[in-house]
């Protein structure tokens, strides 16, 4: 998703307007959403301007690359030549793909430049009809070595750094220049609605063997787009005020909820299907999954078994 870097935050969007009247740079490319120019700071998602520019200086790459490609034949399409280049211009071309991922410095500029060694013309081909045809893509991961700071440094100081210009838009139905310059890029966004009829929108903890939830580890963090890490909700003293303000059934229902996968399968499930996602009576109906799945409980009942103890439940008098 296209967006300006003056609202290019992952927050609350304020205006979907007509598209013949959102920003505009000189390459064509139009920005889809403006959004809270606040949500960067206040949600302190800083790593948003390090995407954007990222994607900003892949979009160059692209155009840079199809440029060279027209510059031997201009007379189809730019995936219709690449098919008809030459080893050595093929070679030649995909070079600026490489000087791009070098500076990036990432584990991709490694597999890349294999294919350059090993003269696999046939892969070089289909990467560069990807680019033309879609972005050009790049894989960086926060295990990256490079920082990206750095990173975006060192673009800045290149012939891929990113082109931050004046752009156009519609005010008072006449076409207009910004008054600073900006970036429109790529910019992934996941745009919610308080609803959750998917299971992106209503994030669960991982788990352990044990179904505890845990923290995600450096091993697990890359796993998933999402980060699984759980919320820590009810510590001691919290569970100590809620019993003594609430009550104990509400105290077991909170934690059963958290660390019962059945339970918490069954508050997805009622989520998931629900017609009204924000209007739910009841989560978890009790008379189809009874208190005791917790594993907290699970592991003290196993714990206490082995000593030929069992717990029994009684209800308050």
């Amino acid at each position: 998703m296209k967006i300006t870097n003056l609202c290019g935050g992952k927050g609350v969007v304020v205006s979907i307007l007509p598209n013949n009247e959102l920003p505009m740079d000189k390459y064509g490319n139009r920005a889809d959403v403006i959004a809270d120019p606040t949500s960067i700071s206040s949600r302190m998602n800083i790593s948003v301007l390090y995407e954007q520019y990222f994607n900003a200086a892949s979009r160059k790459t692209k155009h840079m690359v199809t440029e060279k490609i027209f510059s031997y034949d201009n007379s189809m399409d730019a995936a219709a030549i690449i098919e008809i280049l030459t080893p050595e211009e093929t070679i030649e071309t995909f070079n600026i793909v490489l000087g791009l991922l070098k500076i990036i410095g990432t584990e991709q500029y490694d597999a890349y430049l294999e294919l350059v060694h090993t003269n696999n013309i046939y892969s070089i081909k289909e990467i560069l009809v990807e680019i033309v045809t879609k972005e050009m893509f790049i894989y960086y991961t926060v295990k990256s070595k490079k920082k990206a700071y750095q990173v975006v440094g060192d673009l800045k100081n290149s012939a891929y750094a990113a082109d931050i210009d004046h752009v156009t838009f519609i005010k008072d139905g006449k076409e207009v220049l910004s008054n600073d310059k900006m970036i429109i890029a790529p910019l992934y966004m996941i745009l919610l609605f308080k609803t959750g009829d998917e299971y992106l929108s209503v994030a669960s903890a991982k788990t352990n063997h044990y179904n505890f939830p845990i923290g995600v580890s450096k091993v697990n963090k890359n796993r998933i787009p999402w980060r699984a890490s759980p919320v820590k909700v009810l510590s001691e003293t919290e569970s100590r005020l809620f019993t003594a303000y609430g009550s104990r059934l509400g105290i077991a229902e909170l934690k059963d909820r958290a660390n019962s996968i059945t339970t918490h399968k069954m508050v997805y499930k009622s989520i998931l299907e629900a017609d009204k996602p924000t209007v739910i009576s009841r989560a978890v109906d009790r008379t189809k999954q009874p208190y005791g799945t917790d594993a907290s409980l699970q592991l003290v009942n196993n714990i206490f078994n082995c000593a030929g103890i069992e717990l029994e439940y009684k209800p308050d008098k």
